[in-house]
């Protein structure tokens, strides 16, 4: 069904990107990216001085919980979390996060659900927050797919209206580091500096 689910929505992605998008909403989307593309897009948020509605999906929603902390701490939090599988680093990451912050941003977390149906929600409180983050990084075949939600990558491709819009790079250096939680300082200078 999983499956099924993904090839549906992905030749909707086609079609969606094919028609030209009305992007008329107030607000930045911040796209997936994986561990690559989550330092980057820490890097672009850190420097922008917006308070107002994001919207996000899977590691795009980590950078934007992370956009306030400083870059030292937020490298150490990453690099304690780092642990021996990919589930057990997102979860580590994740908790330490989100126990790193005051405030909970103006974010809207997109998942999607086992019937392929997009979700958006706002976070009310520390729990829900993690709860969210801890779905829409749930990549399916890859993290623990446990619960009846997943990751938001394609809902976000298909549903994103905002006027400003923050990708990863189609690079092959940050495509090969996506899934990569081991990443060299050059490789994180890279991805931080890249605009």
């Amino acid at each position: 069904m999983r499956v099924l689910s993904y090839i549906i929505l992905a030749i909707g992605i086609i079609i969606s990107l094919s028609i030209n998008k009305v992007k008329n909403e107030n607000c930045i989307a911040v796209g997936p990216g994986g561990f690559s593309g989550f330092w980057h897009s820490y890097a672009v948020l850190s420097n922008l001085n917006y308070t107002g509605e994001y919207l996000c999906a899977s590691s795009g929603c980590l950078s934007i919980v992370s956009k306030d902390i400083p870059f030292n701490t937020l490298y150490n939090i990453a690099k304690y979390s780092n642990k021996n599988t990919l589930s057990d680093t997102r979860r580590f990451f994740i908790d330490n996060l989100v126990k790193k912050i005051d405030v909970i941003p103006d974010i809207k977390i997109v998942t999607m659900n086992k019937y392929a149906s997009c979700l958006f929600r706002k976070p009310k409180n520390k729990k829900e927050l993690r709860t969210l983050l801890y779905v829409t990084t749930d990549v399916p075949f890859i993290f623990d797919g446990s619960s009846n939600e997943f990751d938001g990558f394609i809902c976000y491709y298909i549903m994103n209206r905002c006027k400003k819009t923050i990708n990863m790079p189609i690079k092959y250096r940050f495509v090969k580091k996506i899934l990569s939680s081991n990443i060299n300082p050059k490789d994180l200078e890279y991805f931080y500096n890249y605009r």
